[in-house]
């Protein structure tokens, strides 16, 4: 049985209609996991070494423990963001003589079948060949290892419970976010020192040569706790209810109906974002890289003498949401984008509704980073100058690019490694959104005045906006003359 699910979704895998439109886009993927590998191995094997070098001591071990946590957090962020979760049609067997605990431990099986549970074993086994077993013997160092690696599998099955089932909710999700803030900001402002709290226990596993059997007993526990959820969320009829109760979730967008037929299509698109995993997840993902100045900011060398590169990261937080939904704009209609030719809606107020709506998520994002201002008044200008450069330029530019063959994308899949709908349009978009400031601003550079360069981006942006009805007066017939040929594109796409 387990043969044949597994032949199935290699058939699956090898017939579907983006395996062979996107061949480039796998091939510059698997490049970059060659040789994103290839410096993980490098630091596997140069682990010791560069322990020794940041924290000048032969004795690393102690250390090591100290950065485990942090090890583990960015694993948990990593399968988060990046790890997609096995998924089986369950519609087309739960009507054969197949019972569906086979189904759901293919599942679950399928789901150790991932680079990422194989990472700590890799990563520590050169460290505990090489300086463990020297140093603490066999069975202490081996005991380490696999609790290191059980530790990984525990986070994977957590994952995968979290994943399944509270992902949806953004309690859930902002609790996880919130949680990994809370420990960086309180070891930036060295309230407490989270590496110093748990070496302790990671010290321990060398120590305890039956932790591994705990550890294992506590995988064997979530994976029985995994199987148990998925067989009770595994009857048509829930499916049904679980459809029902996210449309009773939506709340009402009275206000924006208000606005005419414009603020009614805003109304329908917010809809879409908050009951689609895919749009949610782009939602919340924009959420979180508000936090990406805490990087740059925080260093007084960008702040002093690379004022050039807080460009791209005012960009960068002013219009995150832009990129990221603005690369699929009319993907996101791909379901139903017959709809908006057969009713009686203009292509402007089309056009208008996506505009406001990325503006609207703009000014937001523009808000929630005035705190940045703790870092200094020119921040806060950049930001400004940066908000109104994406409003008034790049929205349009991204607006356009995204009617480049746009391609249909299921909204039910989530976002993180999930290239459907993403072609060469999408991939070439960040070049003029980065490239077209730095084009304006070098020239000011070179003559030594970078700050009249900012407010000529910020210029430049506000004669965007005065002229906006004008620029998408140009961008609505572009879609008029496009949009049978983007109609045909999603209803042949397989």
């Amino acid at each position: 049985m387990f043969a044949t699910l597994v032949h199935h979704a290699y058939l699956k895998f090898m017939r579907s209609a983006s395996f062979s439109r996107n061949m480039a886009t796998l091939i510059f993927l698997g490049f970059l996991c060659l040789l994103f590998g290839s410096y993980f191995l490098a630091a596997a094997f140069l682990l010791d070494s560069l322990l020794q070098q940041f924290f000048n001591t032969e004795n690393t071990f102690p250390y090591l423990c100290q950065l485990l946590i942090y090890y583990f957090t960015t694993e948990v962020l990593m399968r988060y963001f990046l790890q997609s979760l096995p998924v089986l049609d369950l519609q087309q067997y739960i009507h054969l003589p197949v019972g569906r605990k086979s189904l759901m431990h293919f599942i679950l099986l399928r789901s150790y079948v991932h680079p990422f549970n194989f990472l700590s074993a890799i990563f520590f086994l050169p460290y505990t060949l090489h300086v463990l077993v020297p140093q603490l013997g066999g069975s202490s160092a081996w005991a380490w290892w696999g609790s290191m690696v059980l530790l990984s599998l525990l986070i994977h099955n957590g994952m995968f419970i979290f994943k399944k089932h509270l992902d949806d909710k953004p309690l859930g999700t902002g609790l996880l976010i919130g949680l990994v803030a809370l420990s960086a900001f309180s070891q930036y402002m060295d309230w407490f020192s989270l590496g110093k709290m748990t070496a302790p226990f990671f010290e321990m596993a060398a120590r305890l040569s039956w932790l591994p059997v705990v550890l294992a007993a506590g995988l064997v526990f979530a994976y029985v706790l995994n199987l148990f959820f998925l067989l009770r969320h595994s009857y048509p009829e829930d499916w049904g209810r679980q459809g029902a109760e996210k449309i009773q979730q939506v709340p009402a967008l009275g206000l924006l109906q208000r606005l005419g037929l414009a603020g009614e299509l805003i109304g329908l698109e917010i809809r879409l974002i908050l009951r689609h995993k895919r749009s949610r997840s782009i939602l919340m993902l924009s959420s979180f890289f508000l936090f990406y100045g805490l990087i740059f900011y925080t260093n007084p060398d960008y702040l002093n003498d690379m004022q050039a590169f807080l460009i791209f990261v005012g960009i960068f937080i002013t219009g995150i949401f832009m990129m990221n939904y603005g690369q699929l704009l009319f993907s996101w209609n791909s379901g139903h984008f017959d709809f908006f030719l057969t009713k009686p809606i203009t292509a402007y107020d089309y056009v208008k509704a996506k505009y406001y709506l990325m503006v609207g998520v703009g000014l937001l994002t523009f808000v929630l980073a005035i705190p940045y201002v703790y870092f200094g008044w020119k921040v806060l200008y950049i930001n400004t100058m940066m908000l109104l450069f994406n409003l008034g330029v790049n929205m349009f530019v991204v607006m356009n690019l995204s009617m480049w063959a746009p391609k249909k994308i299921n909204l039910s899949k989530g976002s993180m490694m999930n290239y459907e709908g993403l072609g060469a349009a999408q991939w070439l978009m960040a070049i003029p959104i980065i490239g077209l400031p730095y084009a304006v601003y070098i020239p000011f550079a070179i003559f030594d005045n970078p700050t009249l360069g900012i407010t000529a981006l910020g210029g430049m942006g506000l004669i965007g906006l005065l002229f906006h009805r004008r620029l998408l007066a140009l961008s609505t017939r572009r879609v008029e003359s496009k949009k049978y040929q983007i109609s045909h594109s999603f209803r042949n796409e397989n």
